[in-house]
């Protein structure tokens, strides 16, 4: 039998509607350069995907990690990605990422859940992807906050 995939949850509070978050990320993620290119440096379509260029920390260069969506639930406002090629997958295979979109009793919020299954015991988390979510919600709610019509 398989291994169940780990799990790890990054949930935080935005400012912006779960609704707007959650339809930049189905509609508009090609602005991700705007909203956070100190993270997002690159997007382009790619053959069935699309490569996204991220900076995990000040101290790695530039890693090419091409997604594409695996499934998207307007109802309930998911969108997961699977990762189809890059730097990631010599440790973890696969590795799905969802995004959440959620509306709360004091405004919204997301939640990324990450599933991943480690190639080897001796691999640690995937912490400095997860560490990167909260900075990435912070600066598209921003974003949105101060780029969407009213």
């Amino acid at each position: 039998m398989a291994p169940l995939p780990s799990t790890i949850i990054v949930q935080t509070p935005i400012q912006c509607s779960a609704d707007e978050f959650y339809k930049f990320f189905k509609e508009r993620a090609k602005e991700l350069v705007k909203a956070c290119g100190f993270i997002v440096q690159k997007v382009e379509p790619d053959n069935g995907g699309c490569k996204i260029y991220i900076v995990t920390s000040p101290c790695n260069p530039t890693e090419v990690i091409k997604v594409h969506v695996d499934a998207i639930d307007n109802s309930s406002k998911k969108i997961t990605y699977e990762v189809l090629d890059g730097p990631i997958l010599q440790w973890y295979t696969p590795f799905r990422v969802t995004l959440e979109s959620l509306e709360i009793a004091d405004g919204s919020a997301v939640k990324w859940t990450l599933q991943y299954e480690k190639k080897d015991g001796t691999i640690g988390e995937p912490g400095c992807y997860a560490g990167l979510l909260p900075n990435i919600n912070h600066a598209v709610s921003a974003y949105l906050l101060s780029n969407t019509p009213k």
